[in-house]
C-alpha cells in the first residue's frame, strides 16, 4: 500500500501472505561475524593450550583458573509461605525485600571442575585484583596458574596483574 502496488489488503491476507512462505518479520536474532585475524588465531590457540593440557598442568602445580563476574546481581529476600510436598513444588509470594545489588566473581578451576565465588560491592578493576591476590593467597601451594579472562576493562587495567 505505501509503494502505490494496491489500494488496501487485510491483516489476514498479510498472514496468509508471509505463512506462505515463512517469514516471521516479528522476530529477529542477534549475531556476530567472526573477524578471524592472526591475532585471534594466536589467542585461541594459546586458550586451547591451557584447555587441553589443564590436568597435565595441575599434576606439575600450574592450575589453569577461569574467570567472569556477574555485576549487578540482585540480592532479594523473599518469603516461601507453602513449602513443597509430595506432587506439588514450594510456593513463594510474589513480594520481595531488596537488599541491593552485588558483583559475583567466579573463578572455574578447569582441570578439576571446582568453582570459587567471591563477591564485592561493585564491578571495577581495584576488586577484580584484589579478589585474584587473595586467590593467590589461597592457594599458595601453586607455582602458578594461567588465567583465562575476557577482554572486559576490569580485567585489563592498568591494576590488573599481567
Amino acid at each position: 500500500m505505501a509503494d502505490g502496488i494496491i489500494d488496501t489488503i487485510s491483516a489476514r491476507s498479510v498472514r496468509a501472505s508471509l505463512r506462505a512462505v515463512d517469514l516471521q518479520p516479528h522476530r529477529t536474532r542477534f549475531w556476530k561475524t567472526a573477524r578471524l585475524n592472526a591475532q585471534f588465531m594466536g589467542r585461541a590457540v594459546r586458550i586451547l593450550w591451557c584447555y587441553t593440557y589443564a590436568e597435565h598442568l595441575a599434576r606439575r602445580g600450574y592450575w589453569v583458573v577461569c574467570t567472569d563476574e556477574r555485576p549487578n546481581f540482585q540480592v532479594l529476600e523473599r518469603v516461601p509461605i507453602r513449602r513443597a510436598k509430595p506432587g506439588h513444588i514450594e510456593q513463594r509470594e510474589f513480594e520481595y525485600k531488596r537488599h541491593g545489588t552485588i558483583t559475583v566473581l567466579v573463578f572455574l578451576i578447569v582441570h578439576s571442575g571446582q568453582m570459587e565465588a567471591v563477591c564485592f560491592p561493585n564491578k571495577s578493576a581495584v576488586h577484580y585484583t584484589e579478589a585474584l591476590r587473595h586467590f593467590r593467597r589461597r592457594h599458595r601451594h601453586l607455582k602458578g596458574a594461567y588465567l583465562i579472562h575476557d577482554g572486559d576493562s576490569t580485567h585489563t587495567g592498568d591494576c590488573t596483574p599481567g
